[in-house]
Order: structure tokens, then sequence, then C-alpha cells
């Protein structure tokens, strides 16, 4: 249905930051400026944000560090879990831009 190169642009996007902002202004090349691509870019920089809100929330600012378990911190347990379900959203999108 889509060319390679469209599937690729798309998939890289949940990988760099900066290529996934770059892709939200591109308008001249027709393998990244489609609905296709910029579907999955917006996507992608939705998760990211998401990964850097939970890294400064949790790790930077140490919400939750107070309180211990079996020698982990809380904040620490929790930014783990949310990390994980985090990636594994980006998975399941990547694997649905390659589909």
């Amino acid at each position: 249905m889509f060319d390679t190169r469209t599937k690729n642009n798309a998939l890289s996007a949940y990988m760099l930051v900066w290529v996934c902002v770059t892709f939200l202004f591109v308008k001249n090349n027709e393998y990244i400026d489609n609905a296709f691509v910029k579907s999955h870019t917006k996507t992608a920089l939705l998760l990211q944000l998401f990964l850097f809100v939970i890294w400064f929330l949790f790790l930077h600012l140490s919400i939750f560090s107070g309180f211990v378990f079996f020698n982990y911190w809380l904040n620490e347990i929790i930014s783990i879990i949310l990390f994980l379900f985090t990636f594994a959203f980006m998975l399941y999108w990547m694997y649905k831009a390659g589909k």
C-alpha cells in the first residue's frame, strides 16, 4: 500500500526525537509530507514527550522519593513501570506503521 521509504520514515519517527520534530516541518518531500507519516510522527512525538515528563517528574524532581520498598525508592519503581508501558506503546505503534 505504501512505499517502503514512507514506512521507514514513519518508523524512524519513533526512534529519534529530532527526526520526529523535523518531520512535522518538512513540506517538499512526498515520502514525509503525507498523512500516514504525519500521523505516526505526531503519535511518536506525544510518546517521546511523555517519556520526558516521566523522567522530569520522577527522576529529576524525585517525586515520591521518600518511600522505600525492598531497597528501591517509589519514584524509581513508578518511573520504570511507566517507561516500560510507554516503550510497549512505542513498539506497538512501530509494528502498526510497519504493517
